[in-house]
């Protein structure tokens, strides 16, 4: 889950610095925040916000392809008056076009140290069509940068990015909840893993049943690492600390396909995201922001790029 930025850095730095000013003056704070509360995947003001909904095909998620048309921004079924981004993978049990992925990442790369919160909803089953336990997918909210991201150069086959990627550096943090288990988890119960790559790889995952809206937080100085969800603790990373500055992404896709047959659709739902430039803020404190950000009236703002 790397990328190469040096395409898109600067055309979304300026478009970045014009949609952010009025906001700036209403939020002075160096923080990235968004309320999804846009028309859909196509929607201008998501691009120039810098969200890349991933397209094509390409490490991970090998067994099938990204499509931004599985990206929608609906109606919070639970409160009409809020907007949640939703993506709806799905599967056949046949790789390639019959299975589908989803991606988004915000560009350009700009956090560190700091606290990172989302307010996800994952799902332990199909939404639509046969729940398939043998069927491995993954449901993420992450951080990282690296040739071998989500935007890697589209040219380069997968063997090159992989080897390009031991030679230069990765940093990546991940929740990553897996409904069905997958990577030597088992199927039941799901699991919530947590990994911190710097550039090796250091793993943690909390067994249990995740589904539902969860608070994710992860809180992050030049030590450690310390993974939230809603306000308990599950667990700190030390050493594995990140060299590099990290975008804020989500993505669900497949691992591991199960029988072939009628198609199953997986959702993943997503209300909000919050990056605070190194301040460190608990549970309390990141729900707070959030009413204060929306009690302002600003639906988004990137107040990290100066």
């Amino acid at each position: 889950m790397k990328k190469n930025f040096k395409y898109i850095f600067f055309p979304l730095l300026v478009l970045l610095l014009t949609s952010n000013s009025e906001a700036q003056k209403a939020y002075n704070e160096p923080l990235i925040w968004d309320d999804f509360s846009y028309s859909g995947w196509n929607d201008k003001a998501a691009a120039d916000f810098g969200w890349r909904f991933r397209t094509g095909k390409g490490w991970p998620g090998e067994h099938g392809v990204w499509s931004e048309k599985r990206i929608s921004f609906i109606n919070d079924p639970e409160n009409p008056t809020n907007k949640i981004m939703r993506f709806s993978s799905y599967t056949n049990g046949s790789p390639g076009d019959s299975t589908i992925q989803c991606q988004a990442s915000k560009q350009p790369p700009v956090c560190r140290f700091g606290t990172y919160a989302s307010r996800v909803r994952f799902k332990n089953k199909a939404s639509f069509g046969p729940n398939m336990p043998e069927e491995k997918l993954t449901q993420t909210f992450y951080m990282i940068v690296g040739i071998e991201g989500d935007y890697a150069e589209p040219s380069l086959p997968d063997s090159l990015k992989k080897f390009i990627s031991r030679l230069e550096p990765h940093s990546e943090m991940d929740f990553e909840y897996l409904p069905h288990g997958g990577w030597g988890w088992p199927a039941s119960p799901p699991t919530l893993t947590n990994n911190s790559w710097a550039p090796e790889m250091f793993n943690n995952g909390k067994p249990g049943d995740f589904g539902g809206w969860h608070l994710l937080i992860l809180v992050m100085d030049s030590i450690k690492a310390s993974y939230y969800c809603d306000d308990k603790l599950l667990f700190t990373h030390t050493g594995h600390i990140p060299e590099l500055v990290m975008s804020l992404n989500y993505n669900q896709w497949f691992i591991e396909l199960g029988t072939p047959g009628t198609r199953r659709t997986y959702e993943e739902d997503i209300d909000w995201v919050l990056y605070v430039d190194k301040k460190f803020l608990g549970y309390k404190e990141v729900l707070q922001t959030i009413f204060d950000l929306r009690e302002k009236g600003i639906p988004r703002l990137d107040s990290c790029i100066k």
